[in-house]
């Protein structure tokens, strides 16, 4: 069996996740299935064209080590088909999965998968930096509008206790508090003595 079967050779594989009612009766998971001569029934170049009918549900019936040991790659292979990639790993300790065909397939499906992990990945950081980056900006507005108003406290305070104009003024516009607001400043500072 083992020799006969190929996914990528001359030969057809069909792996159903389902029972074929067609082959109800049969109990084993994989079946072969030959073309023959209309007339007489016999088979036609079976040993170069077969379809293989690998029903997975079927394989809950039976253990690797049960198989006869031409099915065992074929074991392999379905394990594989069938499995969640994210289990891939536990699969091939769970069932001894030594076939090298069947762990280039994982192997490849895992390297195909990983983009999109990878690109998951890549989302949730640039959410979390655009989350970190909108904090940092919030943050920097906070101590901008804290340090503003002490500084306007400050100018308030000079005003009150009878700075010099020219001070108020320098001190000002070191700050970089306008001429308006400078005003505004005033009347406040003269509002509340």
């Amino acid at each position: 069996m083992t020799n006969k079967f190929t996914l990528w050779g001359i030969k057809k594989a069909h792996l159903l996740g389902f029972k074929l009612s067609e082959l109800a009766a049969r109990k084993m998971f994989c079946s072969r299935i030959v073309n023959a001569e209309f007339e007489s029934g016999a088979p036609f170049l079976a040993d170069k064209y077969s379809t293989y009918f690998i029903e997975l549900p079927k394989m809950a019936n039976f253990k690797k080590a049960d198989l006869p040991q031409e099915y065992h790659d074929l074991w392999d292979l379905c394990c594989m088909v069938k499995s969640k990639v994210s289990v891939y790993k536990e699969e091939i300790k769970m069932q001894e999965i030594t076939n090298p065909t069947a762990l280039e397939l994982a192997d490849a499906v895992q390297q195909t998968v990983a983009p999109s992990g990878f690109v998951s990945d890549e989302t949730r950081f640039k959410r979390g930096f655009d989350k970190f980056r909108d904090y940092m900006a919030e943050n920097n507005r906070r101590a901008a509008e804290n340090e503003r108003r002490s500084i306007e406290e400050m100018l308030i305070l000079a005003i009150q206790n009878n700075a010099p104009p020219s001070l108020v003024m320098t001190m000002s516009q070191a700050k970089g508090v306008s001429e308006s607001r400078l005003a505004e400043l005033q009347k406040l500072a003269q509002a509340t003595e």
